[in-house]
Parts: C-alpha cells; sequence; structure tokens
C-alpha cells in the first residue's frame, strides 16, 4: 500500500514539474534544459607547454593557429631582370581607328 502511494506522489511531483508529455511536451524540454550541465565558454587550450586562461589568450591562439592556414601567401614580384633569355615585347599601340575597326567587326 505504502509504494502504490509512494508511486502515486511520484507521478503527481512528475506531472508538476515535467507536465503531461503527451499532451504538452515543452514542458518536459523545459525540464530536461533545466537539468542541462553544459560548461559554457571556451575549453582548455595549451600553447607553447603553458595554460592559456583568458579568452582573449584562447583567441590570440586559435587565430595564429588558423590565420596560419588560411591565409593567402602574397605571390613574389617577377624580377625584372636583363639577363632574360625572351625577348622584348614591342610597345603597343591603341588608336582610336584600331578600335573602332575591332568594335564593329566584332
Amino acid at each position: 500500500m505504502a509504494t502504490t502511494a509512494m508511486e502515486a506522489q511520484y507521478n503527481i511531483h512528475l506531472d508538476t514539474i515535467v507536465g503531461n508529455v503527451e499532451s504538452d511536451p515543452r514542458g518536459f524540454y523545459r525540464f530536461i534544459k533545466s537539468r542541462r550541465n553544459d560548461a559554457v565558454g571556451i575549453t582548455s587550450l595549451t600553447s607553447d607547454g603553458k595554460m592559456l586562461l583568458t579568452d582573449l589568450d584562447k583567441a590570440h591562439c586559435l587565430s595564429n593557429y588558423f590565420g596560419s592556414v588560411f591565409n593567402v601567401e602574397k605571390p613574389s614580384p617577377v624580377s625584372l631582370d636583363a639577363s632574360s633569355s625572351h625577348p622584348d615585347m614591342p610597345d603597343i599601340l591603341v588608336t582610336n581607328a584600331r578600335c573602332i575597326e575591332v568594335v564593329v567587326v566584332t
């Protein structure tokens, strides 16, 4: 008899906290959300053997790491070495007549 009374009280308690799951599941999800124990923030990081404690230090560490991976390398400038084996290209002369000729043909 005592077990039945305890079960009844337990069910009343669940209905109070969670609500009726079949008719309104939102109460159940609110209860689950309230019971979650998630940590907020960035997890522990180490860099060069040192533990990074502040969010700013962690942000700098991650920025340096991913910045080295995703940055585009700047191409090296072309050297204008006078000893090139290729001949010099002649100057290009653009005239109005030639531009009109090209436009009219196409």
